[in-house]
């Protein structure tokens, strides 16, 4: 395969891991802002105060 194609490949393939860790990151971080709302409830300060 030419240089130039396989540069093509390579370059696609890091976009798309690329693609995968943002969503990754951005779920985790939209899911830590909506848990965020239960972990400072006075229950789970409760729940969690003696560990």
């Amino acid at each position: 395969m030419p240089n130039h194609v396989l540069e093509e490949v390579f370059d696609f393939i890091r976009f798309i891991e690329t693609k995968s860790m943002l969503k990754k990151n951005e779920t985790a971080v939209i899911s830590e802002s909506s848990l965020a709302k239960d972990w400072l409830s006075q229950e789970e300060e409760t729940v969690w105060k003696d560990l």
